[in-house]
């Protein structure tokens, strides 16, 4: 009995031996965290002194196991529409819905590639069809909601060439839609930020001010929100308080021509020439011929003592539009500035020959 007692204790004394080496070599060829099967595991943690268990007891240490997750791979429209390659993603659209014509998520993005293009027209058709084809109140408040925005975007460029007309046109279409799609979906959250931008356009900042806070119930963290909010803080003569918020749009968006504009507003409004003119220039790469942006450019370059840079964006912006009044005005002040009023004289007696109906220009 006594023999086969010390056959079996250097029995055992072999096995942790070989327990011993084999966590040894482990831990040369492996790094910490990870077992030679590649499970991935916690590092090592020393204990708290204590004492020694009996020999009875049993200690269990569960190793969770960690399965590796599938990445699902991205949809090739959304790829192509996160590049912006709204060609080929229309393409593409348009042979997904000969296979799927019913499907309210292929309508959509196809009317917001057209928007995204510039062709209004075309996408306004394409949300309407949207809102007749639809029954359910959720699609057709996504179908107003497309209206709005694509009418307020629309009347933007309508103020930018200067045709008042369509701007208050297309400004009344907008924010018909955005009553028309909070009624469908009042808790859908666009509409009514879009609304507040509406009140903004129209100066009035009480009615601006319920429409972000209705918003900001909804989707406090929404950046079309966080957008309204910041335009309403520039009403409220508060830019120091719009700047932190706008720099943290800019970091998720680099598209939204508005960003930048609210941008070098608040920057010039808090001194910071140099800010305003980085955004300005970046929101005039995606749309140079904005004619707003054109004049605050120029007004940037005054502060820098830049006359002949003020002069050069101004004469651009009438350009593009001669009877913006504001940017008139502010060529004339610099060629007064510079005793050459004879080139102020110029101006004048061109852009009223062109446009004979603008009396206003008599009196700048």
């Amino acid at each position: 009995m006594r023999s086969r007692q010390i056959v079996a204790l250097a029995f055992s004394v072999l096995l942790i031996g070989q327990s011993f080496l084999c966590a040894e070599a482990a831990r040369k060829y492996y790094p910490p965290g990870y077992t030679p099967a590649g499970q991935a595991t916690a590092p090592a943690v020393q204990p708290e002194p204590q004492t020694q268990p009996n020999s009875t007891q049993v200690i269990i240490k569960t190793v969770p196991v960690i399965k590796a997750v599938p990445v699902k791979a991205k949809d090739p429209l959304q790829v192509l529409l996160d590049e912006r390659r709204f060609y080929d993603a229309l393409r593409l659209a348009d042979a997904r819905l000969k296979k799927s014509p019913g499907s309210l998520w292929l309508q959509m993005v196809r009317g917001n590639i057209l928007r995204e293009q510039g062709n209004f027209g075309q996408a306004i058709s394409q949300y309407q069809a949207v809102y007749d084809k639809h029954k359910t109140k959720s699609a057709r408040a996504e179908a107003q909601n497309a209206l709005g925005w694509t009418y307020y975007r629309l009347a933007n460029q309508e103020r930018q060439s200067g045709n008042i007309g369509g701007y208050t046109a297309n400004i009344q279409l907008a924010e018909r839609s955005f009553h028309q799609a909070t009624q469908l979906a009042p808790g859908l959250v666009f509409p009514w930020a879009g609304l507040a931008q509406v009140a903004l356009a129209n100066g009035k900042i009480d009615e601006a001010e319920k429409m972000v806070r209705k918003a900001q119930r909804i989707s406090p963290g929404n950046l079309l929100v966080q957008l309204a909010y910041s335009g309403l803080l520039l009403a409220l003569d508060k830019p120091e308080d719009a700047l932190p918020i706008l720099y943290g749009i800019k970091k998720t968006t680099t598209h939204e021509p508005d960003v930048y504009l609210l941008l070098a507003k608040a920057s010039l409004a808090t001194g910071k020439n140099d800010d305003a003119i980085i955004n300005l220039k970046q929101m005039l790469e995606l749309v140079p011929e904005h004619v707003e942006g054109l004049r605050l450019l120029s007004q940037s370059y005054e502060r820098k003592m830049k006359p002949e840079d003020a002069e050069a964006t101004l004469e651009k912006a009438i350009a593009l539009n001669p009877g913006d009044e504001k940017s008139v005005e502010a060529l004339l002040k610099i060629y007064d500035q510079r005793a050459e009023q004879q080139r102020g004289i110029l101006l004048l007696k061109t852009l009223l020959r062109d446009r004979p109906g603008q009396v206003a220009y008599g009196k700048a």
